[in-house]
């Protein structure tokens, strides 16, 4: 083929690959449609860059061909090739045809192509593989032949020829000719074999490549010796939808910050995150000695046996584990994403592809670094055959995820084949199946390691193996088993590598492995009987640490409430250093706070105090722990009879870092002040911050915040926020309090010493705040009486709140045997229940009268209530005795208008009624009961407790529910009765009142003056109503005692003392002359209508401690405790509500049902481990550190300016996030630097007036339009006068001051432009810019704090990966001086 129709678009380097090629020439005829171009390189549209060996057009199609020229012998399947003596590689037909999809995809947006497709259709571009020497025995499978060519010579393959050459009318001259030209305009073009990435070198072609993404080898460009970077490029540059872009920056960046701080052998952690013009990508440390998974499992299958499988996946299952532990799960496992190398017997696991991952919890952590939402979009087709089944489901559930995955990777080494070809095949595998099993599959494979298989592979969820500790532990009992059935005798082991009964020297036998860290490795050891924990360094530069905190425990001495040093000294075992511990306990404090959320009150005090106890010893003796946090607080028994659970503290590994090093340890429970200001080492204040917010994840089983935005508190100015409704109620204004001021921003205001703050801690429950008054001795109490209302401690409150007893009668008909073994409660709390239960039960069974056996006064008075047959209609209507039902205090009114009879003759009938029942026989006494009632409770109460009363006095024959309808309607009739009463000369003793809510009675004296007067106390209940309408508008909501005292200062008629009143009395008065405040069964105001997430957070203490719960009976217990609150929403909108309030329920699909939270942490696995802890960052030159920009650059001035200097020359789009205080200075400081500037709002408004001008618009027009509302015809019509002239004018003026331009006052875009379109429009045109484009840099001043992306106006602001920087002080100042001393800025 001659020059024309071949092109060679780069010299191949290969003496092989030359010869190849030239072979391919000399095939190809010499006429049309045959072209070929050779050495080729594309970016995709998805942001690839692709190498082609070459590209040729036939009359049948177009191939993409790549070309090996292996010797030897090859095997191999559709999936994986091995040539002899070489690594397992992916099939070179995956990766070609890869290629030419994406080939097709830029093809046809080329406008040659576009041309052409209007006549043809476009051809079929396939990939396929030129295996070039015709002397490779080529033994792969027949699966792997697929579109696999050889010379015309080779007897094993199909001729290239002869496919080249096959006939057809796909492509013609036309075509041939479109296809060229759509060749050039797409950029096809010499191999760039020498791209960069900052100082780096890229070698191309991609060492592999995924959805979205793509792995180079990367080496310094001037440091040769440097060692070779992985860098992972996310495609995100050349995305042609928007929401792609941001999806893979979005997974670049979320795996970026879910690693941080990540320090641990087996996680492939960045080392750098760096911008680059296809996409933001991160730089990893490259082991070229690592193979992955399943090559490696084909390229090692005959020499792994059983123990090296189990020894492989326990390093697998380790790594996981640990990540769980840093509440890092991946989501994503598969063997495409786990690297292997051997080490001596042992194996060097890591896992990779991180960009799926979740970091936190919402439950205890308040935030979490979440993956991103289209999952399905970032995981290869092949990896999904290794996904659990609610993957598809996009569970948030990481943890089980994970577990499936590690099963399902066990399937993989057991078996010897993947569980399924796709995602699609798994789920109907497992919806026959249930779980993976290997005895279905694999003949003579033990029961044991099938069960272990099966059970992580289960797909329902909730009888899955619960979590990566769970999975160890079976794991470890496999190995245990094995062991002992093993004949020969067990010899002393590694310890790094001993499993589940291993002999150890000294003497120690292995329990159980308790897990692995980045320093050492934890193990359950027994000796002489006696259980211990051996902390095993990992390798001699680990020594160290390990000696620290065995001095660190020798100085700390016994302590209850901290892990012993058994030995003195550190022990030898198997070669490694290794310290002898007591054992913690078998849970920590993370699980506990996971599996019941926040702690009762009883174990929250004494739990707090085992915690301050401890630190106030650490005082004491000078020892620092630097990473208190509730992963290193085991959960241990002291004491001898009646044990007691207490925490006990471990992991002094940091112990004896340097002072200097301010970011050791783990946040949030690292103080976040630290490093700034005059804190440039490390206190004690820091310690003790640690222990507040691990005190306040007990109380609220979440994690403090610092303002409104969630950012990082260093960044803002705001302080820890506090919500009391986090609490138990019965102690919320004391934790307030005190967390205020243990968690304050500066160290100077908080508790000056660990004994100080347990002091305060010891006084928060020495007094609740929420005690209510005990019930005067009088006062009745029965089965219907609020459960807050009876003089109950706040202990016991909180367990009958959780078991939803919500008045008298539902907690004493609990099951004594339910409150005996209830968990999650103290031995203190359970005795204080059973007592004052019991004497609750005495104080009702006093209260409660013998039914009478004889018709009682109010039996009487009530079957006489109608004289005759006549007015039976009326009685029934205006006292709600019918059948139909109804209240008693219907108005005439309302009785006229069911009877449907006029008012005159309703009058008449009532009149008469009124005049008979005045003249009742007992009529007399009726009215003087309840007189005394409502007198016994200041002289004013609810209808519904005077009906009640009345029962109490009197007594009746009638049964339920007739008999408290009779009661409610004769208090109306006494009271009408009254008021007909002719002898009182107008003044009577009762009056009602209807409220908004409700009937009110009020009662006053015989005689004017003798006592205040009805009126006077219904003006008092009218003060009453205000004030709880007042409280139920309060955020927070006051609690029960302030509510009692504030009703308390209303000012009372005379000779009424309100602190004599009953508190549930006063309470209920108040609501019912309230407009919006309601009372909840503890004495709670809160307001009608209340938000339905604020009222579960309030109510989470009812929702805690059931295993399982309706999405009904959740509503059913909130609304219990909040009846008049705003209804709450169906699923998933309820799953929402629970999570962010704490509550440890999760859903279950198949139940259809929230089941209680399994626990998601590794339990007491991490215990006894070295906690990883973020890199220090070395010193700086002064100022606040920036945020991670292109080149983690130290120093905050020198980060802003090399930011900035770099757009300016290679252009791009910043976003400068500016504090409102510091704006003036810094647009006058960026207005000086090489830049124009813009005044948004100034051209944006002379745009307006110029259009309106023009078009004879009067300026009080546009002016009164802009005052309309949004959705009218005024406001439409001026939208389009501000498209037409102000956003047209704000175009020009920008590229008119181009190349490089400064946007200052931009806030007015928001209002007229709330999708902020014209900002994105001009993001994309500078993301497109070339060297001549008009405008190439853009620089966006916005006001706002540094910590939470940048907004206008409350609009988001289009920015993705480092365009956002926030402009620090330092750098304001520096360049303020800078212009003072007359120089540039």
């Amino acid at each position: 083929m001659d020059v024309g129709r071949w092109v060679q678009c780069t010299p191949s380097e290969f003496s092989w690959e030359r010869a190849a090629l030239a072979y391919l020439r000399t095939l190809l005829p010499e006429k049309e449609p045959y072209r070929a171009w050779a050495n080729a390189e594309f970016i995709g549209t998805d942001g690839s860059v692709n190498e082609i060996d070459l590209l040729l057009v036939t009359p049948r199609r177009v191939i993409v061909l790549e070309v090996k020229s292996w010797a030897g012998i090859l095997v191999g399947d559709a999936g994986t090739w091995q040539q002899t003596h070489r690594a397992p590689v992916d099939n070179p037909v995956i990766g070609a045809t890869r290629k030419a999809r994406k080939l097709k995809s830029l093809l046809a947006t080329q406008p040659a192509m576009r041309a052409a497709l209007g006549v043809k259709r476009m051809p079929w571009v396939e990939g396929a593989v030129f295996l070039s020497d015709a002397s490779l025995d080529v033994r792969l499978k027949s699966e792997g032949l697929a579109h696999v060519f050889g010379r015309q010579d080779h007897d094993g393959l199909p001729s290239v020829l002869a496919h080249i050459t096959e006939p057809g009318d796909d492509v013609d001259a036309t075509m041939s000719a479109a296809i060229a030209k759509a060749v050039d305009q797409a950029g096809i073009r010499q191999s760039q074999r020498g791209r960069k990435l900052g100082t780096l070198r890229l070698d191309m072609p991609a060492m592999h490549e995924g959805p979205g993404w793509q792995d180079f080898l990367a080496r310094h460009e001037r440091f040769q010796d440097d060692p070779p970077r992985r860098a992972r490029i996310y495609l995100a540059g050349e995305a042609e939808a928007g929401d792609r872009r941001a999806q893979l920056v979005r997974a670049a960046e979320r795996e970026y910050r879910a690693l941080r701080g990540i320090d641990y052998s087996g996680i492939a952690s960045p080392i750098d995150f760096v911008e680059h013009d296809l996409g933001p990508a991160l730089i990893f440390p490259h082991d070229p000695s690592l193979v992955r998974l399943d090559h490696f499992l084909q390229q090692e299958d005959a020499r792994l046996d059983l123990d090296a499988r189990l020894s492989l996946l326990r390093a697998l299952a380790e790594t996981i584990s640990y990540a769980h532990r840093r509440t890092l799960a991946h989501r994503g496992l598969s063997p495409q994403c786990v690297w292997v190398r051997r080490d001596g017997d042992s194996f060097h696991l890591q896992v990779t592809d991180w960009q799926t991952a979740t970091r936190g919890s919402e439950s205890t952590t308040g935030s979490s670094v979440s993956s991103t939402q289209t999952f399905a979009e970032l995981a290869e087709e092949g990896a999904t055959a290794y996904f659990a089944p609610e993957w598809a489901w996009g569970s948030q559930n990481g943890v089980t995820l994970d577990v499936f995955g590690v099963g399902a990777i066990a399937y993989l080494l057991f078996a010897g084949n993947p569980p399924a070809s796709s995602f699609g095949a798994l789920a109907r595998r497992l919806l026959s199946q249930g779980c993976l099993s290997l005895s279905a599959q694999v003949d003579n494979v033990g029961d044991r390691l099938d069960t272990l298989v099966a059970k992580a592979t289960t797909a329902d969820v909730a009888k899955r193996t619960q979590d990566m500790a769970a999975f160890l532990l079976d794991l470890d009992t496999l190995r245990e088993q094995l062991a002992a059935e093993a004949a020969e005798q067990v010899v002393a082991v590694d310890p790094l590598t001993a499993e589940a009964g291993a002999e150890l020297e000294d003497g120690f036998r292995v329990v159980r492995r308790l897990g692995r860290g980045s320093t050492a490795l934890a193990l359950l050891v027994e000796r002489d009987d006696k259980e211990a924990v051996l902390k095993v360094s990992l390798a001699p530069e680990k020594d160290a640490r390990i000696r620290s905190e065995a001095a660190a425990l020798a100085l700390l001495g016994e302590h209850p409430g901290i892990v012993q040093l058994l030995d003195p000294d550190p022990v030898q075992v198997g070669g490694r250093l290794a310290i002898l511990l007591t054992y913690a306990g078998r849970g920590t404090l993370t699980r506990e706070l996971r599996e019941r959320g926040r702690l009762q009150p009883e174990w929250l005090h004494d739990w707090g105090t085992d915690l301050l106890t401890s630190v106030h010893h650490l005082e004491r003796t000078g020892v620092a722990h630097r990473d208190i946090k509730p992963d290193n607080l085991g959960i241990g028994e002291v004491g001898g009879k009646g044990k007691k659970r207490r925490l006990v503290l471990f992991d002094f590994s940091l112990s004896r870092e340097p002072l200097e090093a301010v970011e050791a340890g783990t946040p949030p429970y690292l103080d976040p002040f630290l490093g700034r200001g005059d804190r440039r080492r490390w206190d004690t204040a820091a310690e003790r911050y640690a222990a507040a917010v691990t005190l306040y994840e007990m109380a609220t089983a979440r994690r403090p915040t610092y303002g409104a935005g969630g950012g990082h508190p260093g960044y803002g100015d705001a302080d820890v926020t506090i919500d009391p409704e986090l609490f138990d109620r019965s102690y919320a204004v004391g934790l307030a309090d005190f967390f205020r001021r243990a968690l304050h921003r500066e160290a100077r205001k908080r508790f000056d010493t660990a004994e100080e703050m347990q002091r305060a801690w010891d006084a928060v429950f020495a007094k609740p705040s929420t005690v209510v008054p005990d019930q005067p001795a009088a006062q009745r109490v029965s089965r219907e009486t609020p459960i807050g209302a009876v003089g109950l401690s706040p202990q016991v409150l909180a367990v009958l709140e959780r078991l939803n007893a919500t008045d008298v009668g539902a907690a004493l008909d609990l099951p004594p045997a339910q409150l005996t073994w209830l968990p999650g409660i103290g031995t203190k709390t359970r005795e204080r229940l059973h007592k004052e239960l019991s004497d609750l039960a005495d104080q009702v069974a006093a209260s409660t009268q013998e039914r009478p056996t004889e018709p009682t006064l109010l039996d009487k008075v009530a079957d006489a209530l109608v004289p005759d047959s006549a007015d039976r209609a009326v009685a029934e209507a205006l006292l709600g005795l019918g059948e139909a039902g109804g209240t008693a205090w219907a108005s005439t009114r309302d009785a006229s208008k069911v009877l449907g009879r006029d008012q005159r003759t309703m009058r008449q009938a009532v009149q008469r009624l009124e005049d008979h029942w005045v003249g009742l026989d007992g009529m007399r006494v009726l009215r003087d009961v309840v007189v005394e009632v409502v007198e016994s409770v200041g002289g004013v109460a609810s209808a519904a407790h005077c009906a009640a009363r009345l029962l109490d006095r009197l007594g009746s024959t009638v049964e339920e529910p007739l008999r408290s309808r009779l009661a409610e309607a004769l208090v109306r009739v006494a009271i009408d009765a009254e008021l007909a009463d002719e002898h009182l000369d107008g003044d009577p003793r009762l009056v009602y009142s209807r409220q908004t809510h409700g009937i009110l009675v009020a009662a006053g004296p015989l005689e004017v003056g003798e006592g205040p007067s009805t009126a006077e106390r219904l003006e008092w209940a009218s003060g009453l109503g205000e004030a709880a309408d007042t409280m139920a508008a309060a955020d927070p909501l006051p609690v029960p005692a302030r509510v009692v005292e504030t009703l308390r200062e209303v000012p009372a008629p005379d000779s009424t003392d309100p602190s004599l009143l009953a508190p549930d009395r006063l309470v209920e008065v108040a609501a019912l002359a309230a407009e919006i405040a309601a009372v909840t069964p503890r004495l709670e105001i809160y307001p009608r209508g209340l938000d339905a997430g604020r009222a579960v957070r309030l109510a989470a203490g009812a929702l805690y401690g059931v295993s399982e719960l309706s999405p009904g009976e959740v509503a059913e217990r909130v609304m219990s405790r909040f009846p008049y609150a705003a209804p709450l929403p169906g699923r998933p909108e309820l799953d929402t509500l629970l999570e962010s309030a704490g509550v440890p329920l999760v859903w279950n699909a198949d139940q259809s049902k929230y089941l209680a939270r399994k626990p998601e942490g590794a339990g007491l696995t991490s215990a006894f481990l070295t906690t990883g802890r973020s890199t220090p960052q070395r010193g700086t030159t002064g100022g606040t550190l920036s945020k991670a920009d292109w080149r983690r650059v130290e120093n905050a001035v020198v980060a802003a300016d090399d930011r900035l200097a770099r757009s300016l020359d290679d252009g791009g789009w910043v976003v400068l996030s500016v504090r409102p205080s510091r704006l003036a200075r810094a647009e006058a400081c960026l207005s000086h630097q090489q830049v124009n500037t813009v005044d948004v709002e100034r051209e944006f408004l002379a745009g307006l007036r110029a259009y309106c001008k023009e078009r004879r618009v009067k300026w009080d027009v546009v002016l009164a339009a802009d005052a309309a509302d949004r959705s009218s015809r005024d406001w439409s019509r001026l939208s389009s006068v501000v498209q037409g002239g102000a956003l047209t004018r704000v175009r020009e003026a920008i590229r008119e001051a181009g190349p490089c331009v400064l946007l200052t006052h931009a806030g007015v875009l928001a209002r007229y432009d709330p999708s902020l379109r014209i900002l994105d429009e001009l993001r994309d045109e500078v993301f497109r810019a070339t060297a001549d484009s008009p405008v190439r840099t853009v620089w966006l001043v916005v006001p706002g704090p540094d910590d939470s992306p940048p907004k206008l106006d409350g609009v988001a602001v289009p920015v993705f990966g480092s365009q956002w920087m926030p402009l620090p002080e330092e750098w304001i100042s520096k360049h303020e001086s800078v212009l003072r001393e007359g120089g540039a800025a």
